[in-house]
């Protein structure tokens, strides 16, 4: 009798003992601290594992996981290991926000109402919490170029140009005064032209 609880017993601390954790933290570089991510997942073989108030994540087994984390915009491979079970990564210092998702362009609307709803609908630029005004350069956690633009008021003003994480290019824009853009270009991911 005593076999058979020894048995599952043991069985019971083993998989207890192969839980592992991991944490991602972010680098807030406006505010210069580290702090836990809010939200962000781990995949393996079809198999997702989450985090969504900043939490560890608990995973099964040491192995190479995809890292989705949406503050950052950004998925990478990481190697969760014995000694390494937590990130640190860079939080982007431009936001952009977009202050109303949806709007109707009515016949009749006068130009400046047209304008008004135009910005209100795009994306405006911030760094560390002010508008974005001049030539500005972000970058991914891996230091490549997220994206290279002029700004005026929050908005892009000329060329916009924005890149995969990969480095490729993934949208060359061009915007005039007031958000209006004029002419837009998107590549795949390996920087082929899909559409003009």
């Amino acid at each position: 009798m005593t076999k058979f609880l020894i048995i599952p017993f043991f069985l019971t601390c083993i998989s207890y003992s192969q839980r592992i954790s991991y944490t991602l933290y972010l680098n807030d570089q406006c505010e210069n601290e580290i702090k836990l991510a809010e939200i962000y997942w781990l995949e393996k073989d079809s198999v997702t594992y989450h985090s969504f108030s900043g939490e560890p994540i608990t995973v099964p087994q040491f192995g190479i996981y995809k890292l989705i984390a949406p503050e950052l915009d950004e998925e990478f491979e990481i190697n969760v290991k014995e000694n390494t079970n937590s990130d640190t990564l860079n939080l982007p210092s431009i936001k952009s926000f977009v202050h109303q998702l949806n709007g109707s362009f009515k016949k009749g609307i006068s130009e400046s109402a047209m304008r008004e709803l135009r910005l209100k609908m795009s994306a405006q630029y911030f760094e560390c919490g002010i508008t974005c005004n001049g030539n500005k350069v972000s970058k991914y956690s891996n230091g490549k170029i997220r994206f290279i633009g002029t700004f005026e008021n929050g908005f892009p003003i000329g060329e916009f140009k924005t890149y995969y994480q990969n480095g490729n290019i993934k949208e060359v824009s061009f915007y005039e005064a007031d958000a209006l853009i004029k002419s837009l270009k998107l590549y795949d991911l390996n920087g082929n032209l899909i559409q003009q």
